[in-house]
């Protein structure tokens, strides 16, 4: 028989946990990772909670948005960004995780799934030198 991939796992788990409650779902989780036990499948376990919180965020026209800067954003900055954000990648909300970085010297650089906004000054002189250049 053939091994599932996490992606199956994930969306086998995100369909048994629809519409259920939280004590509901606990004891499903808890029979999700017996099976995963018995199956020797426990290796998968980060990537299908990745997948299955992906399932659950898309299915609420939500997604993680990674937010890269070189220094601590205030709240009324974050908020703009966000708003902007729903714009951008037509989305309703977001899980943020912001990220604080010394690769970059100023700006953003926002992450979506697999869409990637970079609005760094680096990347704008960079872009800009190039221009000039060709």
């Amino acid at each position: 028989m053939k091994k599932l991939t996490a992606k199956k796992y994930a969306q086998l788990l995100f369909e048994l946990t629809k519409g259920k409650n939280k004590k509901e779902i606990d004891e499903m989780v808890k029979k999700f990772a017996a099976l995963l036990k018995k199956k020797s499948a426990v290796s998968l376990a980060p990537e299908i909670s990745r997948l299955f919180n992906e399932l659950a965020l898309n299915s609420e026209n939500r997604a993680g948005l990674k937010i890269k800067t070189p220094k601590k954003l205030s709240k009324a900055l974050l908020e703009k960004i966000e708003q902007a954000s729903k714009d951008l990648f037509k989305k309703d909300g977001f899980e943020k995780e912001v990220i604080i970085t010394n690769g970059i010297t100023s700006g953003v650089i926002l992450e979506c799934g697999y869409q990637i906004v970079n609005l760094t000054s680096d990347y704008f002189f960079k872009n800009l030198e190039a221009k000039m250049k060709s």
